[in-house]
């Protein structure tokens, strides 16, 4: 070979060995409902490499709302940096279309605990960045971030955003739930959910049918106007998501000294060849008892937890430490009953302002009416849905009425919440259906082979459900790139293990949220 040409050669296997070398920063923004199949999909893509560097806030990965990866190696990627900032599936849209930036944990950052820079803004240093991709729970159009307006930057002038590749990786589930006084068996329709949410109450009557509850009241309790799981919720009732709602906001008493009276499966975790141990922190209230768990295990997951010992004296939900099993990633939440609701008014819209004023009080930049709002977390929704409500001039069995997704409405019916119907359907239980993406509208009852879905959302009879997607942009993220593979590496991974239920194990299929529902063949 002459030694031009030797050179040619070395000059190009040089250039490969300095691209597999090359460092990639890879920053997602999105869903905090999704954040356990994100977060679970990534480590378990990481699994069994040394030297990995991680940091996040608050002293469990899978439950942190920002989270760094380094020195990591992503379908043949190495020096991989990975970044993610949870903030909200909407705000995962309006980041990502508009390309405006995120703050994500500095480089310089490391360990557990860190500064969480979505709650802090003032945090520093930060690393601020446009999203590459971002994990959401609704289409595009869905949201007001599409084509050009200027609905959320009004004074910067018209905003065009991008259109992003859309792609769906899994199905999220939502459940429907009420307070602790509603009758077992509960049932709302599409058209009662609309003059719920836009009237902002019901007489139960109307749900039950029965002359006897027409004094007691039904109120709507609703997440804050980022949230992607109110998206699918006003797409799904048909009240729409662009249309403000009455939702409301309560004062709770009587929230303190009490026992556990259930523990949720947040996330499942890997690995596990046995239950780990349950440590449950002890209660606030001097005199008061530890409770005591223990955990079931199958299939290498943690599915549930026995309460041995209830305790007392708790005044907020205490933490869940789960240690030895030979696993990881696993997360639970514990759950104390509600207390007395003593007055409620509708919500003045609130929370993260992601306009260029923030001293206004915008929601991701959009001006909303007086019950427009809703929770930004879902720590005091859980209260309110599992309390009793003893309103001045109210019934005792007025009740208050919301969605949630699937571990928060088993922390709420752990607590005394009753599950709703929805037009008469019933979600399931989560695993009791599929088989391995050979699912067919002959298929009998109970494949052989459970996989992720359920009975009555595999045939189409319980609509309540989005897409699991992670968006991006084809600029951003052109073909064959760095950025493009590891995406692609991660969006396999929760299609294929991770996703709350598979696209494979469903028959069915739908082209818009709330949409109609298809038996014509599943979603890709």
């Amino acid at each position: 070979m002459k030694p031009i040409k030797l050179l040619a050669v070395a000059a190009s296997a040089l250039g490969l060995l300095t691209a597999a070398n090359a460092q990639t920063t890879v920053y997602i923004a999105g869903a905090p409902a999704l954040r356990t199949e994100l977060t679970t999909a990534i480590e378990n893509l990481l699994r069994g490499q040394s030297g990995v560097t991680r940091a996040h806030n608050g002293r469990s990965i899978i439950t942190a709302n920002v989270i760094k990866w380094g020195n990591a190696t992503i379908a043949g990627q190495r020096n991989v940096t990975v970044k993610i900032n949870y903030n909200g599936s909407a705000g995962g849209w309006l980041t990502n279309a508009s390309r405006k930036k995120v703050r994500f944990l500095d480089n310089s950052i490391n360990g557990p605990e860190a500064v969480d820079v979505l709650s802090d803004t003032k945090a520093t240093p930060v690393d601020e960045a446009v999203p590459d991709f971002h994990i959401s729970n609704e289409f595009q159009v869905s949201t007001p971030w599409k084509g050009t307006n200027n609905v959320s930057f009004p004074e910067n002038g018209n905003t065009t955003y991008q259109t992003l590749v859309d792609t769906i990786v899994g199905i999220l589930p939502l459940r429907l739930v009420a307070s602790p006084a509603a009758p077992a068996g509960l049932n709302i329709t599409p058209l009662l959910a609309q003059q719920l949410y836009t009237n902002g109450e019901l007489r139960l009557s109307q749900l039950t049918g029965n002359a006897s509850d027409y004094n007691k009241k039904v109120y709507p309790l609703s997440r804050g106007i980022d949230s992607g799981i109110r998206t699918l919720w006003a797409a799904a009732n048909g009240v729409g998501t662009t249309t403000p709602i009455r939702t409301w906001q309560a004062t709770t008493s009587n929230t303190t000294n009490k026992p556990v009276v259930g523990i949720t499966v947040v996330a499942p975790g890997v690995g596990y060849t046995s239950a780990p141990t349950v440590e449950i922190a002890a209660p606030e209230t001097p005199g008061g008892r530890t409770a005591t768990a223990t955990a079931r295990v199958a299939n290498g997951k943690i599915v549930g937890f026995t309460i041995t010992n209830q305790g007392s004296g708790y005044n907020t939900p205490p933490r869940v430490t789960l240690t030895g099993g030979g696993g990881s990633l696993a997360s639970a939440r514990a759950v104390i009953s509600g207390g007395i609701v003593t007055s409620h008014s509708l919500w003045a819209a609130a929370g993260r302002t992601l306009g260029a004023n923030s001293t206004d009080n915008r929601v991701l930049g959009i001006n909303s009416p007086l019950g427009n709002g809703g929770y930004v977390t879902f720590g005091p929704l859980l209260t309110a849905i599992t309390s009793q409500l003893q309103l001045p001039g109210g019934n005792p069995g007025d009740i208050y009425f919301t969605v949630l997704g699937e571990s928060d409405a088993d922390s709420a019916i752990k607590a005394g919440a009753k599950e709703v119907r929805w037009n008469g359907n019933l979600l399931g239980t989560l695993g009791s259906y599929g088989n391995n993406g050979n699912v067919t509208a002959t298929s009998a009852p109970n494949p052989s082979t459970v996989g992720s879905a359920t009975p009555s959302l595999a045939f189409g009879q319980y609509d309540l459900w989005g897409y699991v997607r992670l968006p991006y942009s084809n600029t951003a993220l052109p073909a064959n790139s760095a950025k493009r593979i590891i995406h692609t590496a991660i969006a396999n991974q929760l299609k294929n293990f991770d996703a709350p239920i598979k696209l494979k194990d469903v028959n069915v299929r739908r082209d818009a949220d709330g949409g109609v529902i298809s038996a014509s063949g599943r979603r890709l």
